[in-house]
């Protein structure tokens, strides 16, 4: 009995049309392409090609395929957000979603090679910031001086914290911090600068007393200033029916030769009176200083 091919897109087989129709052999030659497979075959390879069964079966093959591997599966994902990453070629594995705000950024050090980092922002245009902070470092904030007073009010600055330079500035009613101290003025007294430039002894002094000039307990007041720079201290002593004053006057431990105005030092204090003692310190060199001094009465 004779087999016809049909149609070309899924090729198969017909019993010849002059030959007598047999439906049981039809069926067989029309779905693996002869009369004579074995129907019991199990083997794939022995399909006939061209024949319905051989389609099917290579269909089966490439859905196979793609489920097996060969495709991403859905379940790779846990999370919505969650990204698909490759840690290796044809290797792909899951990216969590990241924190809010956080940006995708490429990192070779992680497995993905990707990570979500806080971003390092760039500001291009007018931008509203609130309640931010802006640490300068080493950046540099560019615009007029007619901008920056629009922009800054004097209410922002509360204080100036270190060392600042004043050019050309006019200071409005300044105030000095003083340094009020509830005792009477005897041995060596330590005038830290750092906690002001100004001490006030409010109890009557009880002997003649020194006056050691430093920054702080742990810092020399030299380590502070430069060849050229110069401070003022003021020293105010009570005194009772007696008198007293500061009859020696150090530098980080080191007495000095005050230059007096008028060119006389003071012998003494001034009875049931505050006296206050102005030192203008200038440092010369290293650990060298031209101080020069007056004594005033008030009573």
């Amino acid at each position: 009995m004779a087999a016809e091919s049909i149609g070309s897109l899924v090729p198969t087989k017909i019993p010849g049309l002059s030959d007598q129709a047999d439906i049981q052999a039809a069926l067989r030659v029309y779905h693996y392409g002869s009369y004579t497979f074995d129907t019991a075959e199990t083997d794939p390879a022995e399909l006939v090609n061209p024949s319905i069964a051989y389609t099917l079966n290579d269909l089966q093959d490439q859905i196979d395929s793609v489920s097996g591997g060969s495709a991403v599966q859905a379940t790779i994902v846990d999370a919505k957000g969650d990204l698909i990453a490759a840690s290796a070629a044809d290797t792909v594995v899951r990216l969590a979603v990241g924190s809010n705000g956080r940006v995708l950024t490429a990192n070779s050090a992680t497995a993905t090679g990707l990570e979500w980092a806080t971003p390092a922002v760039t500001l291009t245009n007018t931008v509203n910031l609130e309640g931010k902070g802006i640490a300068l470092g080493s950046n540099t904030i560019t615009g007029t001086i007619a901008q920056f007073n629009t922009a800054v009010t004097d209410a922002d600055f509360a204080t100036l914290a270190g060392t600042e330079t004043l050019t050309n500035k006019t200071l409005k009613s300044p105030k000095e911090s003083w340094n009020i101290v509830a005792s009477a003025a005897t041995g060596t007294i330590n005038f830290d600068v750092e906690t002001s430039g100004i001490w006030y002894y409010t109890t009557n002094a009880t002997a003649n007393h020194t006056v050691n000039a430093r920054f702080n307990s742990s810092t020399s007041l030299d380590s502070k200033m430069t060849t050229g720079e110069s401070i003022t201290l003021v020293w105010v002593n009570t005194n009772g029916t007696t008198a007293y004053y500061p009859s020696v006057f150090q530098i980080d431990g080191t007495s000095q030769t005050v230059k007096w105005q008028g060119g006389n030092a003071p012998t003494g204090g001034n009875a049931s009176s505050i006296d206050l003692y102005t030192y203008n310190i200038i440092k010369t060199a290293s650990a060298t200083f031209t101080v020069l001094g007056s004594q005033t009465k008030f009573a």
